[in-house]
């Protein structure tokens, strides 16, 4: 009496932010001599390559396609949505004062940014006061040292305009106010 079915499951996180990695993996009740992955969108294939570690840019769905124990073909399908979310941070407040601590005004990257296209500080007036182009925000990025043709800038709220590229190939668009203290 053959009363246990064969089965097969591809198995995933289901739901990723942009930038995340996942690893898919085969789980089954019987031993598996050959299996076929196939990826959505390109069609992609390849045989026996569990585990596989992956960074989706968008929603992808991945097949798997094996023989059962019975000679039946068995398959499943794994869909890993990816939210768009862009991750960077830019601090609202800094005090360029020479204590130690958030003398310089810099941008904090998230797992999905590429590149920072542009980031400009003005004054009330719309005067530059800061310009820092196509950079990556670690550590020997530009910063700001509240200063403005070598004198310091008094206290006050500076807005901002950032552009920035992520590794899906979009650019997006980011505005704000900084608040300077010393």
């Amino acid at each position: 009496d053959d009363s246990t079915q064969s089965t097969i499951q591809l198995v995933g996180e289901n739901n990723l932010m942009l930038g995340e990695s996942t690893t898919i993996n085969l789980s089954t009740n019987f031993p598996i001599d050959e299996y076929t992955i196939i990826r959505s969108g390109d069609d992609s294939t390849c045989v026996n390559c569990l585990p596989l570690t992956i960074t989706p840019h968008q929603t992808v769905s991945y097949k798997v396609v094996a023989l059962g124990e019975s000679g039946c073909v068995l398959e499943d399908i794994l869909t890993i949505q990816v939210e768009g979310i862009y991750r960077i941070y830019v601090p609202n407040i800094f005090s360029p004062n020479n204590d130690g601590v958030n003398d310089d005004f810099k941008i904090f990257p998230g797992t999905n940014l590429v590149k920072i296209e542009a980031f400009r500080i003005f004054d009330y007036w719309g005067e530059m006061l800061f310009e820092a182009v196509e950079y990556f925000p670690d550590d020997g990025q530009p910063t700001w040292d509240g200063n403005f043709r070598g004198k310091e800038i008094n206290p006050g709220v500076f807005p901002y305009m950032l552009e920035a590229s992520f590794i899906n190939g979009e650019r997006k668009y980011f505005s704000g106010s900084i608040t300077l203290v010393r």
